[in-house]
């Protein structure tokens, strides 16, 4: 077995594009596209491994996304390497071999150029523990919510009262879902966004180039959907979503200006997060995927927001590599103290 790393300008990529459309738990976290989206963007770099066999039919892949912070001096105390949904394994080959290659050539490659290499599955991994613990990584419990979406009436019967009640009274009181925004209504959407991870979240979010390259990819909504809520000629709310044809819609990203329209009986983020659903529901998806509810031993406040829409509860969990242990300690205590402090400055401004 050989591994390369590749890109866009490698022979290779054309056979990786074809092995990950014919790939059983191919994902969009794992694709081309996904690569030519990150790829150039500040703060994200791609790498793409693949595994060949000695007929160079390759029998695995595994897409990574280094990410760094905007600020120089905090670019490596805040460095990490993200797999999500990979890798991408042949099902008839060794998976065991295939996965210690891959990982071993993950770790060699990344290891002094971020704090940490974390897995975030979309299934159910524990199989591999073994062979991820060889590699020092650990283990920790994260939950995710999966709907099921091939039933209209299934779905909307598992939604509860509360949220059905949420989403009637939302349109009936003039609340619109605008399905081709322009980019200027986006903007309005990315600005909320913004204010709501400045204010409530206390974590960096993608620039708005970031989400520029997105909706350049909604026009083609193979690969990802947008959706916005309108009230009164404004834009109150949204949801963007990648795709996963044609299996999976996934939520990325979702808010909406509750505080200030819930009075109104307008509540942007049920409408907007059950416009994806719907939208699901009505094009053949099997699934929409919430990416993610959080470790269920910490406290998280969207968790029962989202559990109410129904669907499968899930512990995918991930895996974990500390590349370097003291580095990563600052880091988190410098990440508090920087939480701490954007939590004062929300409260002045």
């Amino acid at each position: 077995m050989n591994v390369f790393q590749i890109n866009t300008s490698d022979p290779g990529f054309e056979s990786f594009e074809n092995y990950y459309a014919n790939h059983p738990f191919s994902n969009f976290f794992q694709s081309g596209i996904f690569y030519r989206f990150i790829n150039g963007l500040e703060n994200y770099s791609p790498l793409l491994l693949v595994c060949e066999d000695e007929n160079k039919s390759i029998k695995g892949s595994l897409l990574a996304v280094i990410q760094k912070d905007n600020n120089k001096f905090l670019r490596y105390f805040s460095s990490g390497i993200i797999v999500r949904g990979g890798p991408l394994i042949d099902q008839d080959a060794n998976k065991d071999k295939i996965l210690e290659i891959l990982l071993t050539n993950l770790v060699k490659i990344t290891k002094k150029k971020a704090l940490f290499i974390q897995f975030r599955n979309f299934s159910d991994q524990l199989h591999h523990l073994t062979i991820f613990k060889r590699f020092h990584f650990s283990f920790s419990d994260h939950q995710n919510l999966i709907i099921e979406t091939k039933s209209e009436k299934e779905v909307w019967n598992q939604i509860s009262k509360s949220k059905k009640r949420q989403i009637s009274k939302s349109l009936v009181q003039g609340a619109s879902i605008v399905v081709h925004p322009t980019i200027e209504e986006f903007h309005q959407f990315y600005l909320i966004l913004r204010e709501l991870y400045k204010k409530k979240i206390h974590k960096p979010l993608p620039s708005w180039a970031f989400f520029q390259r997105f909706f350049d990819l909604c026009k083609k909504p193979t690969w990802g959907i947008i959706r916005l809520i309108k009230y009164n000629d404004a834009i109150i709310g949204g949801i963007l979503c990648p795709v996963s044809s044609p299996k999976t819609i996934h939520e990325w990203y979702v808010c909406g200006l509750d505080n200030k329209y819930n009075s109104h009986g307008i509540y942007p983020s049920v409408l907007a997060t059950w416009s994806a659903i719907d939208y699901a529901c009505k094009n053949g998806f099997d699934f929409f995927d919430f990416l993610g509810l959080g470790n269920p031993e910490k406290d998280y406040g969207v968790r029962d927001f989202k559990l109410k829409f129904g669907g499968t509860l899930v512990n995918y969990g991930r895996f974990e590599r500390i590349n370097n242990h003291p580095m990563y300690w600052i880091a988190s205590k410098g990440y508090l103290l920087l939480q701490f402090v954007y939590k004062l400055l929300s409260k002045i401004t």
